[in-house]
């Protein structure tokens, strides 16, 4: 209908819609040429109203109500909805004294009342935390967005994305850097077990007298007094064959009697 309605046909489009339950969204009908033509003219006032209800809040209304259409009832409840969507999206604990100041509503309940509908029309979702008397927000839907707020929003996520960035060049650098530190605990680990090493033999060589090549050998001799001008031989311990035969022998010569 709007593609082809103008000047007052237009106007009652644009108060059917900001009456409309559910529809919460206007930025495309605001880009139809029959609507952007009531700018400059006797219908530009409905022009703004359209664009305070899809960017703006109840505060932008209440400012300029007095060259603006009046609202009825319905009409109000819904930019005072939209109007604590933004707030939402600001920040994510609404205090009731903030809402009623800002929403110019009169009790609590009238409060109240306004959030659970907000609720229920999905365009937010929380909890009403009565203890501490606020407005706990969960989600929110996304408004319109106002001329040049897109440029400030591509800035913002620009700034994100650099930030962003640099933190994780910043743990690159720490993680590449703990793996350097673990490679060089290792190598000094291998370091210091070739020195152990090497100073255990050096001791038992002290102590001993033998190369560690040579001690195995020495476990194998006994060393036993002789006559000789030495004083003393060396006698090789037997090996398992030997013992073995020598055993086989003696039971042999007690077998037969002998000694």
């Amino acid at each position: 209908m709007a593609k082809s309605l103008k000047g007052a046909a237009a106007t009652k489009l644009i108060e059917d819609v900001i009456t409309a339950p559910g529809v919460f969204v206007y930025a495309e009908l605001m880009d139809l040429p029959g609507i952007k033509s009531l700018a400059g003219t006797q219908y530009d006032s409905y022009l703004e109203l359209l664009q305070i209800f899809s960017y703006g809040t109840y505060g932008d209304y209440k400012a300029k109500h007095s060259s603006l259409p009046k609202l009825n009832e319905n009409q109000l409840i819904k930019l005072k909805q939209l109007s604590m969507v933004s707030l939402a999206n600001e920040t994510r604990i609404l205090p009731y004294s903030r809402l009623l100041t800002i929403l110019d509503l009169p009790t609590i309940r009238a409060l109240e009342d306004l959030i659970i509908d907000a609720i229920y029309a999905g365009i937010v979702s929380g909890k009403l935390d009565q203890k501490f008397s606020q407005f706990q927000v969960h989600s929110t839907m996304g408004r319109d967005l106002r001329p040049g707020q897109l440029e400030e929003l591509l800035g913002a996520l620009q700034d994100w994305s650099n930030r962003t960035k640099e933190v994780l060049d910043s743990l690159d650098s720490a993680i590449a850097e703990a793996v350097a530190n673990a490679a060089q605990k290792t190598e000094n680990q291998k370091e210091w077990e070739t020195v152990r090493q090497a100073t255990v033999t050096e001791l038992v060589t002290a102590k001993t007298g033998i190369p560690k090549g040579r001690r195995e050998e020495a476990m194998d001799v006994d060393i036993v007094p002789s006559a000789s001008s030495s004083g003393v031989h060396s006698r090789r311990k037997p090996t398992a064959v030997e013992t073995g035969s020598s055993a086989a022998s003696n039971a042999r010569k007690r077998h037969r009697g002998g000694p």
